[in-house]
């Protein structure tokens, strides 16, 4: 929720004020914050709400649930707007809306909105309709996981409908780097990218000028594996960080381990129905394993073998429902760029 620890949004958050701005003088804007699951979406929005003028109504919501029928969409809206008899229409809902004092909507969870199943489209587009018709009156913001927002703009052509588009992957090396150095520094401890023995035999070997530059070198090397191993995905950048950090209690400093390039090979040998699960829940964002069974036409057993098996290997995060079947299954955010890249070079996922 810091400024201080949000790096390379400058622009992201400069044009969102000006979207504001453009809305207050009665200009239509619509804005879709797009990123995987651990790109930033929520810091972002986080920031840019803290640093809005106070003269604006910011009201914040979340899609918490698959939206699957127009009636799922008319009770969404009645919790949001708090309204005990809820709607019997969507006429009714609109005169509702814009009866509600003027206010900018931040979204989060539009990936609820995708659901490949026969009529899965009907909430898409009825929530689309609704948003279209409170424009004038309402700023929305909504955020969405990146893969379902391509589903959805295959499915409904979704960016239609958005004026705007603010994608949060980090595009280049440095910003990936900042981000992590920024929580670093707080620790107020040193970091080096050498382990013990290495520093002590560059000492007795190098002069001071070569252990330098061996230790730029072995630091950009670091980076440089860490922003492939992540493609720009911050808590993926992070988790990697965390698993190869040290803590030197002797010289009271952070000892920094080599990254190295990761191998997922393994995932090219895995059974098609684990691969084609794994492309289903990367483009819903996640789903119940009732969903999963679903879509594929199988019974809860059997999405259930499947999912625990994707979640053995660490591929997934599972959240547990009030029931067996409503396990929540999304993809371990730390995992997204080899998955992706592998499930893509495949043709199993677009």
């Amino acid at each position: 929720q810091s400024r201080e620890f949000l790096v390379g949004r400058d622009k992201e958050l400069e044009t969102l004020g000006q979207l504001v701005k453009r809305w207050e003088q009665d200009l239509l804007c619509s804005v879709a914050v797009v990123g995987p699951a651990g790109s930033g979406k929520t810091s972002l929005l986080n920031c840019f709400e803290n640093e809005c003028d106070s003269t604006v109504t910011v009201k914040r919501l979340e899609m918490t649930g698959r939206l699957r029928t127009e009636d799922d969409v008319l009770k969404l809206f009645a919790e949001w707007f708090q309204r005990e008899k809820g709607f019997g229409s969507v006429t009714e809902l609109v005169s509702y809306l814009r009866q509600q004092p003027r206010a900018v909507l931040i979204v989060e969870g539009g990936h609820n909105l995708v659901l490949r199943t026969g009529g899965g489209q009907r909430a898409v587009e009825f929530f689309l309709t609704i948003l279209l018709q409170t424009r004038e009156h309402f700023m929305w913001i909504m955020a969405f996981r990146e893969a379902p927002w391509k589903r959805l703009d295959y499915l409904v052509g979704i960016s239609r409908y958005f004026t705007h588009q603010v994608h949060t992957l980090f595009q280049k090396q440095a910003e990936i780097k900042e981000a992590l150095l920024i929580r670093q520094r707080t620790s107020g401890y040193p970091l080096v990218f050498s382990s013990k023995i290495q520093e002590e035999k560059e000492k007795a070997t190098l002069t001071q000028a070569a252990q330098q530059k061996a230790e730029r070198g072995r630091e950009n090397r670091f980076y440089s594996d860490l922003f492939a191993a992540s493609s720009g995905n911050f808590e993926a950048a992070m988790y990697y960080w965390m698993v190869s950090v040290t803590w030197d209690e002797e010289d009271d400093l952070f000892r920094m381990a080599p990254l190295g390039r990761l191998d997922f090979i393994f995932l090219r040998s895995l059974d098609r129905a684990y691969l084609f699960g794994l492309a289903e829940i990367i483009s819903h964002g996640g789903m119940k394993a009732e969903e999963f069974a679903e879509v594929f036409m199988i019974d809860i057993q059997q999405a259930h073998l499947i999912l625990g098996y994707l979640l053995q290997l660490n591929l997934f995060q599972r959240t547990i429902g009030e029931g067996y079947e409503l396990d929540n299954y999304v993809l371990n955010p730390a995992f997204f760029a080899p998955v992706t890249a592998t499930l893509e070079s495949m043709n199993i996922l677009y």
